[in-house]
């Protein structure tokens, strides 16, 4: 836009206050409103990265993610029916698609991250008087809290508020059942012996029940990563049971479980190896490179990928030559047998049960870190900082799309 202002008043500009002089501030006016619209239709500049660059945790400062009154979340009292909703605006991660959710669990506080679009939806959750280990389970529409002593859980519908686990979903150890819609909930008999049944979520019986193998406890059970249960038996025996199958897998400690296969260390007069064995009676041995590894170097049962090419589980290598022993993560590469460890790039990791989950596709392996912090390590190793600024997590699940 031009705006002529004219020129002075007469032939040579005769002195005072020009002729156009009372129009300056409407031509002022129109000016400005100009700028004001073509700064406002401006794109702009330095749009929001859900993640850190391309850069291993070592050289990353994993700070603490503060308290529930940062970010997203009020500094209310926990209790029933707070609810909190930020729209990131952006996908956490590069090229993340499908529907799936990423559930995380802190003491306070559920969240449901929607990696696609970026939308964090968090909730109060009661507190529980446990200091134990918990199972976190995702259902179609709700999420199930249960303590694996004696102290109450609580289940979690989506739309409605948090209410007490109700009998048999109370306590005691529970399990991923064979489709969405179902559970393996641990049972008691006056008599003492163990059992799992096949439960709906709302605690109805739903099918079949599994006895707890002699001489061992409920707590001895672990889920398959298929919708079964595995007991390791008195003699190492890796058993694997479900609603149609009950498959001995091998002998030794199970490093890690998925849909495809269970990763079983097996050993013999100071020898290890790994082994995939599945419960079609398949058992693979890998050509293990890498960091060595022990039964008694597992901190807790890792979780192979949906596609069966990578495990990851949190370990201590074993320390040769006077070498420091240091906790981290460790991927293998099951076609390989190639061991990555990653130790001191996840520091302070835990082995709290939930701490790592495969995203449906595989590319992302989701872990707990240091001071309750969520990262996501791609397929070549490297960490990524998704700077949620949550609250401190403990455990993760993935609730797949559909449901």
């Amino acid at each position: 836009m031009v705006i002529h202002l004219g020129g002075l008043d007469g032939p040579a500009g005769r002195r005072g206050m020009p002729r156009w002089w009372p129009l300056l501030p409407l031509a002022l006016a129109v000016l400005m409103v100009v700028i004001l619209i073509q700064g406002a239709t401006r794109p702009l500049a330095g749009a929001p990265v859900a993640a850190s660059p391309l850069t291993p945790l070592a050289s990353v400062e994993v700070r603490a993610t503060g308290s529930p009154s940062s970010g997203p979340i009020s500094d209310a009292a926990p209790t029933d029916g707070i609810r909190a909703v930020r729209q990131l605006g952006h996908p956490l991660l590069p090229e993340m698609t499908g529907t799936w959710q990423l559930l995380a669990r802190g003491d306070e506080w559920l969240s449901r991250i929607d990696p696609r679009t970026g939308r964090i939806d968090s909730t109060t959750i009661p507190g529980l008087a446990s200091g134990g280990p918990v199972s976190f389970l995702s259902g179609p529409d709700e999420t199930l809290v249960r303590p694996l002593d004696f102290v109450d859980g609580y289940l979690m519908p989506d739309r409605y508020p948090t209410q007490k686990a109700a009998v048999p979903l109370d306590h005691g150890p529970v399990f991923p059942g064979p489709d969405t819609e179902h559970i393996w909930a641990a049972q008691g008999s006056a008599a003492g012996d163990d059992a799992y049944m096949l439960l709906d979520w709302r605690g109805q019986k739903a099918g079949p029940v599994i006895a707890v193998p002699s001489g061992l406890s409920a707590q001895a059970a672990l889920a398959d990563g298929a919708g079964g249960l595995l007991f390791v038996l008195k003699d190492s025996t890796v058993l694997s049971v479900g609603p149609r199958h009950s498959q001995r897998l091998g002998k030794g400690a199970v490093l890690a479980t998925g849909p495809t296969g269970v990763l079983i260390l097996e050993c013999a007069s100071a020898r290890c190896a790994a082994v995939v064995a599945t419960v079609k009676g398949v058992r693979r041995t890998l050509p293990v490179t890498g960091a060595p590894l022990s039964p008694s170097a597992l901190y807790q049962t890792g979780v192979l990928s949906p596609d069966g090419r990578t495990a990851a589980f949190v370990a201590t290598p074993v320390v040769q030559k006077g070498r420091a022993v240091t906790i981290g993560l460790m991927l293998v590469d099951l076609r390989s047998g190639r061991i990555t460890t990653m130790a001191g790039r996840i520091p302070g990791a835990t082995a709290y049960p939930g701490q790592l989950a495969w995203s449906p596709d595989s590319r992302w392996l989701f872990a707990v870190v240091d001071q309750g912090e969520i990262v996501a390590v791609d397929h070549m190793g490297v960490v990524w900082g998704l700077n949620l600024d949550l609250p401190p997590q403990r455990q993760l699940v993935i609730r797949p799309a559909g449901r």
